[in-house]
């Protein structure tokens, strides 16, 4: 199951429900803005969560498109915040950026 669906939540963050003992893939979805910026790809991407989730693997897909991130843990009713960082193939310059979605673990019962 790829878990890219997300609610912003009341304070404006994109987050994700995810139970505590659910390991999951997590994607982050560069394509519209790779697109925007000529048709660019993602040569490089360092996913890191808060500490409490566990990262299990991570990396480019999708043709340099996207970033897909595996992560298990947490503690049930705590959110966590987890940053992706990439840099492009654009060349001299390549771009970097980060995007954050937020994890909010609850436990289901």
């Amino acid at each position: 199951m790829t878990t890219d669906t997300f609610v912003i939540s009341s304070s404006g963050k994109a987050t994700i429900k995810k139970d505590p003992e659910a390991t999951l893939d997590y994607i982050f979805n560069w394509t519209d803005w790779l697109t925007a910026a000529g048709g660019d790809v993602i040569v490089s991407a360092t996913v890191t969560p808060d500490t409490g989730l566990t990262l299990v693997t991570s990396g480019v897909v999708d043709a340099g498109r996207r970033v897909q991130a595996f992560i298990s843990g947490g503690v049930d009713g705590v959110t966590y915040k987890v940053k992706c960082s990439i840099v492009t193939a654009a060349s001299p310059n390549p771009r970097r950026e980060d995007r954050v979605i937020y994890i909010k673990c609850k436990q289901d019962r």
